[in-house]
């Protein structure tokens, strides 16, 4: 029941930050572009699915995977501000 709504929100969040972080930052090649460039992918394979038949579903598949493990790539320089700086703040705050 949450996945359509998932994967849709997943779209508009991901097309908002493209738009605002391309704006900020210039348009250019990066894993960002490529994690979009899935999402989107399975999203127009999903709309397809009618016309394709059945191998919609592996392609669907294939193109979130990718761009899940992209979106993970894309995100590592985040990863270290939270785990240098949020992480040890919210363990002190838990465990005193």
């Amino acid at each position: 029941k949450i996945h359509i709504p998932l994967g849709i929100y997943t779209m508009v969040i991901g097309i908002f930050h493209t738009i605002f972080a391309s704006i900020n930052h210039g348009w250019g090649f990066n894993w960002g572009m490529v994690t979009m460039f899935f999402f989107l992918v399975g999203f127009i394979v999903f709309l397809l699915r009618k016309p394709i038949g059945r191998v919609w579903v592996p392609l669907h598949r294939f193109a979130e995977y990718a761009a899940v493990a992209c979106m993970f790539i894309h995100c590592v320089p985040a990863l270290k501000t939270i785990f240098t700086l949020i992480a040890p703040m919210f363990w002190h705050a838990v465990f005193g």
